[in-house]
């Protein structure tokens, strides 16, 4: 029984799923993440009026989450928060900037391409604080994906796409609930009001994605959408993180030997 508690104790929470099957349900502190609408920057909207600013106001509530857990790495490097700003000046700001031709070239027509969201985010992050994160980047990200990136206490957005075509929509991912199949809840800071909100997970296609029936804020009527891509950023890794993943995933291949 010593080896085996020493082993779980190593291989940590989120090991656990694995060796015992069920549901997995990782969250972060929702109170960690900004609340930016979209809505509020000048950047990204139509000639009538319409915002599509949803990907730079989706980074910048998780870059308020970065700076709120990892504070002495970060500060208010990406995204002011204290006098003589107010936490939503500096969203405003940092959303402005980040839409810019500089960073993501949002267009006033259709939005932000995904290429252009995950290189403008990174060259702002190294921009602006180099040398402290480690970012990545999934297409048709699996829920063990999502759920391993909340796990390790990384930011993560995602674009959902429409399963009959159109314009995407990014969110800011802060919890996931799901099955083997899929099945589940995804929990978002939605940019369209910068609120917290939940949908449903309505399985996984390898070829398509996670399908999400998401409905918009004020709305009522769901539109199926798929998790096309995902981002996530998290500070450099300490050596002695560095040395207990490889561990984890050696000791997880032990588990498995002894369990046949």
């Amino acid at each position: 029984m010593g080896l085996r508690y020493v082993i779980l104790v190593i291989v940590g929470s989120f090991a656990l799923p694995a060796l015992f099957g069920g549901p997995i349900t990782v969250t972060e502190d929702i109170s960690a993440f900004g609340d930016l609408n979209q809505t509020n920057l000048s950047v990204c909207k139509s000639p009538t009026g319409v915002s599509l600013a949803c990907g730079p106001a989706a980074a910048v509530n998780s870059f308020v989450y970065l700076e709120h857990t990892y504070p002495s790495i970060y500060g208010e490097s990406l995204v002011l928060l204290s006098a003589p700003f107010t936490q939503g000046m500096g969203e405003v700001i940092t959303g402005n900037d980040l839409g810019s031709d500089t960073f993501m070239g949002c267009s006033c027509a259709t939005g932000t391409t995904w290429s252009n969201f995950y290189s403008g985010k990174t060259s702002y992050i190294n921009l602006l604080a180099p040398d402290t994160t480690v970012s990545s980047q999934q297409t048709v990200p699996t829920a063990d994906y999502i759920a391993s990136s909340l796990n390790s206490k990384a930011d993560i957005e995602i674009l959902m796409v429409p399963t009959s075509g159109g314009t995407g929509h990014y969110v800011t991912v802060t919890g996931i609930t799901y099955d083997d199949m899929g099945f589940g809840e995804l929990m978002y800071i939605d940019p369209l009001d910068g609120m917290f909100h939940v949908a449903n997970l309505e399985g996984y296609d390898s070829v398509a994605g996670l399908e999400v029936s998401y409905i918009a804020p004020g709305g009522s009527i769901p539109q199926f959408l798929n998790i096309a891509f995902a981002a996530t950023e998290a500070p450099v890794p300490e050596p002695s993180t560095l040395i207990l993943a490889p561990l984890s995933l050696a000791v997880l291949a032990i588990l498995r030997r002894t369990r046949r």
